[in-house]
């Protein structure tokens, strides 16, 4: 079966709905979110042929989780980091480097 991987996957929730996950989430783990500047994600949405984005969960080099942002094609491939060994391969961004949540937190939190 194919998957659909277009600009329309995804879709808004509740804030209830949104407050409950977030908390059985956060019953369980430190890291309570993560924040990346829009800049970033709008120049990793812009790349070509891009239709969205994975978000992969990572461990840093001293243990801490980390979030991986990922272009994703069309046809469901991603968008890596350009292979220099083919000099048709546009190459692709991976973001990191957010800003996570404690220390930067809503205030309101």
């Amino acid at each position: 079966m194919a998957y659909p991987y277009d600009p329309t996957q995804g879709g808004p929730i509740s804030k209830n709905t949104a407050a409950g996950w977030i908390q059985r989430y956060q019953d369980f783990t430190e890291v309570k979110a993560h924040f990346f500047g829009a800049e970033h994600i709008n120049n990793l949405l812009r790349q070509p042929g891009c239709v969205g984005m994975r978000i992969y969960h990572g461990m840093d080099e001293s243990g801490k989780r980390q979030l991986l942002l990922v272009g994703v094609r069309e046809d469901g491939t991603n968008i890596w980091p350009r292979n220099s060994s083919d000099e048709n391969d546009p190459g692709g961004i991976i973001l990191d480097r957010h800003a996570p949540c404690p220390p930067y937190c809503d205030p309101e939190e």
